[in-house]
């Protein structure tokens, strides 16, 4: 199962990247027909099986409310209210790409795993697959290849291939610490193919010049040290940052001087603008536009105007915010319901990290990093395609801590503590011993 996981990653990240998304029917194409089919054979053997549980409740609760309030409210736009420009047809169709899609992949990567083993694999085959973008990206950059999937703007950026270059730093602030953690915990080959993954997407990073997405990487780092602060050596940890940091000044004066003076620009010059609207690009001018409008009809900062009522309006840019997009889209109920999947897996994967010793640890604390950074990315952004990956190694994940809550139940209750490698190994200092379950420090700390 872990390799039709990866045939299916790679399968959708290629048809993203080189936008094939040809129709059999409406709301059906060749991309997500192989995604659906898997989701169909997997709810149907968990039927039979009697194993089709949906937990926790705060992962799969709130995204199927939010499908079925996106739905309430197409209905309200398009047949009660009635909004001038308001494409029904399209923008009810729009429900399952931009929502239902997601929900989906995060169910298929969810129930398609039932063991330690095949979770491991299969995360460690999707972190390899999601490598795809990077690669193409610097194959179309360096002229090796033509295919004009990452071109380069007129600003001088670099899209990606899954998106513009904010929407792809976005992307990359997800999957690059997750090959950090693999490439200080594991060995030989595959250490070496993290660091090169990493390496890969930190230059892509810098090409894209997304402000948000260097933002996003270091509030959640911040914020991930600090939760896990006893778990984590801290020296290390600086040492690390610090070496990442040189790494970054030396590839961008290693390139050339246009792309170096753009870079500062932008992380310089325009952050440093005392005037807010152009620190930003102009988005809090967006966001204070669309919230006008909302204090226009007070209600709609309960149940927002509807789906996709925004684009129907004469506003002249996206709102460039995830959060306000759901906001004033779907009011409070929509915005929650992004909001609560992200804090129940981030609450899981701290949970599993904070009881396991052995080196699986850093596989959850990198995933909190990683959700934690394009949670802050998406505050400047509104991110599509890059989504289906992020759900699905989120699923991955939501898999693996429960079935290390469950190993910690029928250990009669007791922190799953798993040896560690002996120290003659550990070269980095990262392998903590294993606690005594007696130990008051485990009672007061867990």
């Amino acid at each position: 199962m872990p390799y039709l996981l990866g045939a299916l990653f790679v399968w959708q990240i290629t048809l993203d990247i080189f936008v094939i998304d040809k129709g059999l029917a409406p709301g059906i194409s060749f991309k997500n027909l192989f995604l659906y089919s898997f989701f169909a054979f997997l709810m149907l053997r968990g039927m039979l099986t009697r194993e089709l549980r949906f937990r926790p409740r705060g992962m799969h609760t709130p995204q199927l409310l939010l499908i079925l309030y996106a739905l309430l409210t197409w209905v309200v736009a398009s047949f009660i209210i009635r909004y001038d420009n308001y494409d029904v047809v399209g923008n009810g169709l729009l429900i399952k790409p931009i929502i239902a899609d997601f929900y989906v992949m995060f169910l298929v990567c969810f129930f398609a795993v039932r063991t330690k083993e095949e979770t491991d694999l299969a995360m460690r085959l999707a972190a390899l697959a999601s490598n795809l973008p990077q690669l193409f990206t610097l194959a179309e950059v360096s002229g090796l290849t033509g295919f004009g999937v990452s071109p380069i703007r007129d600003d001088g950026r670099v899209d990606g291939a899954l998106g513009e270059a904010n929407m792809y730093a976005a992307y990359i602030a997800f999957f690059l610490p997750i090959y950090i953690a693999r490439a200080v915990t594991d060995r030989g080959f595959w250490r070496t193919t993290w660091i090169a993954s990493a390496g890969m997407a930190a230059v892509v990073m810098l090409l894209t010049v997304s402000r948000g997405g260097f933002l996003g990487l270091f509030v959640g780092a911040i914020i991930a040290a600090y939760i896990f602060r006893r778990q984590l050596p801290v020296s290390r940890l600086l040492a690390i940052g610090t070496a990442g940091i040189v790494l970054c000044l030396l590839v961008m004066f290693a390139i050339n001087s246009e792309f170096r003076s753009l870079v500062l620009d932008r992380l310089m010059s325009e952050s440093g603008q005392a005037d807010l609207g152009e620190a930003t690009s102009g988005r809090t001018d967006f966001w204070i536009a669309a919230i006008k409008v909302m204090a226009a009809e007070p209600l709609t900062f309960l149940t927002g105007y509807g789906w996709r009522v925004y684009w129907s309006m004469p506003f002249q840019y996206s709102p460039h915010n995830t959060y306000l997009s759901y906001w004033f889209n779907l009011g409070l109920p929509g915005l929650i319901c992004l909001i609560i999947p992200f804090v129940t897996a981030i609450k899981l994967a701290t949970k599993t990290a904070k009881r396991l010793t052995s080196p699986d640890r850093f596989t959850y604390i990198a995933f909190v990093v990683s959700l934690l950074s394009v949670a802050t990315a998406v505050f400047f952004i509104e991110m599509f395609a890059a989504w289906l990956y992020i759900w699905a190694y989120i699923g991955f994940v939501t898999r693996a801590g429960l079935l290390a809550v469950q190993t910690e139940v029928q250990n009669g209750g007791r922190p799953v503590l798993q040896q560690a490698p002996v120290q003659a190994s550990d070269r980095y200092g990262w392998h903590a011993q294993p606690q005594s379950t007696n130990s008051p420090l485990r009672d007061r700390h867990g």
